[in-house]
């Protein structure tokens, strides 16, 4: 069981037991962000009411609206209770009961450290390093696919890079009240009642979301400058009272909820640019049920360096782990290796939009994920059939690498190669 460094403290996930689930159909709402008042919490088995009542708790909910998903994560529930009452003696009460079929605390996530850059790459640089098909990318007569960002938001008011990129965005930062992990604490206004503004108050997905999709102007321009960018808010800004350092948290529960908001809104693509140490059954629900009704799901391989802990979600399975080289093909020494790299990417000193007008140099594996997600994209737009399996092999088979290679733990299958993959979808 995690402890409280690990997970937001008096929350857990549970889900159902498939013959208990009557139950609390009749008596939780299905709407994804109905919530029962305290003194009136009934989940319609009274056993497990009781012990619930002992953790004092504050709300109850559905992880998703039942009436848009899928008959295995109608099942999932989220509770808020005491924080003071540990996630051990929580988990314990809820899995002692034969109606509870899994139970997990809502692990955090945090956007990968993208540290600013003293010199630019530009994006003209990156495209040229990844043999951008232009041609192709920039036809007006191509239906190009919708990318999802679940990140940090995206600028308001919209960057003049972005006049076309998107058209809607999402909100699905839902912590309660609920403490952060750490010496953290929230640092932003909006924490509840997830809604369709997704104010990026880090800078983090307004940088990625130029890198998917900006308007070409100069040497700026994104990878799939046509596809429709989905900015989904996961992650909020919390700052720690020891250092005073800003950082960008979210939970297993917003993100799961995210990605099953992507599928619902129709992206194809999905781009992950966080990570964390723990597993999470739910998120990797959600990741499993988008790409099997045909999304690709694209994450960032982590800023560790080295073999250091593998990250979810890059580690989970059916996903495409990234890592970062820089202009020069070589291997940025923060990009983590090992056996779920799988592909690399441009992402050193990335030039991108930031916050207001302003353009923002930035570093990390989250850079080189977004430079992935717009191949992807365009690859989808080629075939809008490829499924995870066919994008990959296609990736795999096409990457640059030095003759006579193969896979290795330490670049994967080599540097994405735009117009080889796209001309082989």
């Amino acid at each position: 069981m995690a402890s409280q460094r690990q997970a937001l403290a008096g929350r857990l996930i549970f889900e159902v037991h498939p013959q208990a689930i009557r139950h609390f159909e009749e008596a939780i709402p299905f709407a994804r962000f109905a919530r029962q008042k305290k003194r009136q919490i009934k989940t319609g088995v009274p056993a497990l009411d009781k012990a619930l009542r002992s953790l004092d708790i504050q709300g109850i909910r559905r992880l998703f609206d039942r009436r848009r998903t899928s008959p295995t994560l109608d099942r999932c529930f989220l509770i808020d209770f005491d924080p003071d009452i540990s996630l051990v003696k929580a988990s314990r009460l809820l899995k002692a009961h034969k109606a509870i079929a899994h139970c997990e605390p809502d692990y955090v996530r945090k956007l990968l450290d993208s540290p600013i850059g003293l010199d630019q790459t530009s994006m003209s640089q990156v495209l040229n390093q990844i043999r951008w098909p232009e041609a192709f990318a920039t036809d007006a007569n191509i239906d190009f696919p919708a990318v999802a960002i679940v990140d940090s938001g995206i600028a308001d008011p919209r960057h003049p890079l972005l006049p076309t990129a998107y058209s809607e965005q999402w909100d699905t930062v839902d912590v309660n009240g609920q403490s952060p992990p750490g010496d953290f604490q929230w640092w932003s206004p909006d924490l509840v009642n997830p809604d369709d503004r997704a104010v990026d108050e880090i800078g983090h997905g307004t940088h990625l979301a130029g890198i998917v999709a900006g308007h070409h102007t100069g040497s700026f321009g994104g990878v799939a400058p046509l596809a429709r960018v989905i900015p989904i808010r996961a992650m909020a800004k919390v700052r720690s009272l020891s250092s005073g350092q800003t950082e960008g948290f979210g939970t297993a529960s917003n993100i799961a909820t995210a990605i099953q908001l992507a599928r619902q809104r129709g992206a194809s693509v999905i781009n992950l640019s966080f990570g964390f140490e723990r597993n999470s059954t739910m998120e990797q629900k959600a990741i499993d049920l988008a790409t099997a009704n045909g999304m690709v799901v694209v994450a960032a391989i982590g800023n560790g360096g080295g073999e250091t802990p593998a990250l979810r979600p890059a580690v989970y399975k059916n996903v495409i782990a990234v890592g970062a080289v820089d202009s020069r093909f070589n291997r940025w020494p923060d990009s983590q290796t090992g056996k779920h790299l799988f592909i690399m990417a441009p992402g050193v000193d990335i030039s991108s939009t930031g916050l207001g007008p302003s353009m923002v140099a930035a570093s990390g594996t989250s850079m080189a994920c977004a430079v992935v997600s717009g191949v992807v994209a365009l690859m989808k737009a080629k075939n809008p059939n490829l499924n995870t399996s066919a994008i990959a092999k296609i990736l795999a088979q096409t990457a640059m690498r030095p003759a006579g290679t193969a896979w290795n733990k330490t670049t994967g299958w080599g540097v994405v190669d735009a117009q080889a993959a796209v001309n082989l979808a």
